[in-house]
């Protein structure tokens, strides 16, 4: 399978652009969706998006490790960490415009 390359900010600019705005004003419009984003998950709320998905901020607790070099237990303390859930129409968009291999990894 061939991956594709990642889109970019300057991508979704140039998307935005085409609504007939001028590529300073997309540019601000998109790091104001990112912007409003961030801003929200460093409050703890999360962020819904109908039909696109849902970003939120998940606590991990803290847990023993072990070094793997030294074989010594560690303490490994808790952390907040961005997620994206992903909603029921996109992963369905998703499905359908993968070939029935690709969509299948485990």
């Amino acid at each position: 399978m061939e991956r594709k390359k990642a889109v970019t900010k300057a991508e979704l600019v140039d998307v935005v652009s085409e609504l007939g705005i001028t590529k300073k004003q997309a540019a601000v419009a998109v790091d104001t969706v990112f912007d409003t984003i961030k801003a929200a998950l460093k409050e703890g709320t999360q962020v819904s998006v109908v039909g696109f998905g849902t970003f939120l901020v998940k606590e991990k607790r803290p847990r023993k490790g072990r070094n793997p070099r030294t074989g010594e237990s560690i303490d490994i303390p808790a952390k907040s960490q961005p997620f994206f859930r992903a909603g029921n129409i996109l992963k369905e968009e998703i499905k359908s415009a993968l070939p029935a291999d690709e969509g299948d990894e485990n």
